[in-house]
């Protein structure tokens, strides 16, 4: 009879429902852990929540201090991650070395994809600071201005800045290593010196450094603003070493802030006849 039939297929009279499975093969989680096996925090009922990334080679250091207690734990993942790996970084300046070695105007692209490629197996920060090491050693010499050397460099990094896009933050650390660096050389350079040789090789490098600024803006990594407005503060102390970076910076990016923003131009070379105007003055007072 049909009444046989549904008995025999498992239903159930006291409450009308069919089983389709056995229970003792449904999957249940284990005590303390959730369907997924990570451990349930008995406090507040909810999943461990993740923690910051820890680089495998900074693992082992992190488990020495796991006895230190949750607070201790945090810092210390903030401590170990924050630290660079030495040997990480001898890996990254011999790519970096490898590939700027063979920098010239005909390599720029094939140097900017190599130095590019980096970013997907190191830490970029890491790949950053090597870089900036790199530039200073090659391009900030105390003895000489690389007029040569600097646009090929910054070009080869602009690419880098390009294909990694904000990701990187390569370009955005060089400007503001650039900026700061320029900014401590016209400080001691404009400072009344007897000391005319260490404050010719002040001049030198900063006027290093304000050429890697000014191609980092022939570039577009670095907007015309910037450029009148470090022209402004040259024009308003205008000491001899101002005005070299003055010329430096009208030789080497004149052509191109004129045809960003010529009004502004304009008015920089006004303020400049003005400056330039205030000495003769004061000489013509003093006889």
């Amino acid at each position: 009879s049909f009444d046989d039939d549904d008995d025999d297929d498992g239903s159930n009279a006291s409450d009308g429902t069919v089983e389709d499975h056995d229970n003792a093969l449904t999957y249940r989680p284990s005590s303390g852990e959730d369907i997924y096996g990570n451990v349930i925090d008995n406090e507040s009922g909810d999943a461990v929540k993740p923690t910051k990334y820890v680089p495998p080679h900074l693992r082992k250091k992190l488990q020495g201090t796991e006895s230190n207690g949750e607070d201790g734990d945090s810092n210390a993942v903030a401590d170990t991650s924050s630290k660079a790996d030495p040997e990480t970084i001898l890996q990254i300046k011999r790519s970096l070395n490898n590939s700027l070695n063979r920098l010239s105007e005909n390599t720029i692209e094939s140097v900017s994809k190599s130095l590019s490629s980096l970013y997907s197996q190191y830490p970029f920060h890491d790949i950053n600071d090597c870089v900036w090491e790199n530039m200073r050693l090659a391009c900030v010499p105390p003895h000489a201005v690389m007029s040569g050397l600097i646009p090929l460099y910054v070009a080869a990094m602009s690419g880098v800045h390009w294909q990694g896009g904000d990701g990187i933050q390569l370009g955005g650390c060089i400007i503001e290593w650039s900026v700061r660096e320029l900014h401590e050389s016209l400080v001691k350079a404009r400072q009344p010196n007897d000391l005319q040789d260490m404050n010719s090789k002040m001049n030198k490098e900063g006027s290093n450094y304000l050429l890697i600024v000014c191609y980092l803006y022939n570039y577009g990594v670095v907007h015309c603003t910037l450029i009148y407005g470090l022209v402004r503060d040259l024009v308003a102390s205008f000491t001899e070493a101002d005005i070299e970076a003055l010329l430096l910076i009208l030789s080497h990016c004149g052509q191109q802030l004129r045809s960003d923003d010529p009004s502004a131009l304009k008015e920089i070379v006004i303020l400049v006849k003005d400056q330039a105007e205030k000495p003769r003055d004061g000489d013509q007072a003093d006889s």
